[in-house]
């Protein structure tokens, strides 16, 4: 597995070596209630998202905390950036054809950075409310189609549905106030929080 990456405004930063195993990606929801009389009578949930918390403690490369100097200056003013849990797996695309519930296969434009063995996510494009995950099987062509035999989906997912690399965040905002980095005599420390942004 190759070690994590920040990409913003155009600027790359790889990490010098692997995450704390303290680091973390979870899947959380908004959602609003309708009660009374101490019952639910409605369940709206508006939007699934992930948000993740890389650590990485005691690093001694002054050329990487310089970088997270320069992409916190972007962060911190709530703009996006991309994280990669691992840089050698960015595959973020769409579903070329509906997916329906039973499929083992989703139509792609290009499986391009996909390999047998990956992890990957299937998201339904409206907020992305439902789920589906999945262990890729084959790369089919004829149309091009990544396989997850034995992974059926649970649910119809539309043409535009987003397919990508489970770890692989290409639009987050930080959660931080301040600046997450700890300096300490000769060593750096990381520890950031992070949210999937929607728009």
């Amino acid at each position: 597995m190759a070690n994590s990456r920040i990409v913003w405004n155009a600027n790359t930063l790889d990490f010098p070596g692997p995450l704390d195993a303290r680091s973390s990606f979870d899947r959380k929801s908004l959602r609003s209630l309708s009660m009374s009389d101490g019952k639910i009578h409605s369940t709206n949930r508006r939007l699934t998202f992930f948000e993740g918390r890389m650590v990485m403690q005691d690093f001694d490369s002054a050329g990487f905390e310089a970088g997270l100097v320069a992409w916190w200056a972007w962060a911190v003013q709530g703009k996006q950036y991309a994280f990669a849990r691992d840089s050698g797996k960015l595959y973020d695309s769409t579903a070329a054809a509906q997916v329906s519930i039973g499929d083992t296969t989703v139509q792609v434009a290009s499986t391009t950075g996909v390999t047998v063995g990956d992890w990957m996510l299937l998201l339904s494009a409206a907020g992305l409310a439902d789920a589906h995950k999945f262990l890729v099987s084959a790369l089919l062509t004829t149309p091009t189609r990544i396989q997850f035999t034995g992974y059926a989906s649970k649910y119809l997912f539309p043409v535009g549905a987003v397919v990508r690399h489970e770890h692989y965040f290409p639009k987050v905002v930080s959660l931080d106030d301040d600046y997450p980095v700890v300096e300490g005599l000769a060593t750096w420390s990381l520890d950031h929080k992070f949210r999937e942004d929607g728009a």
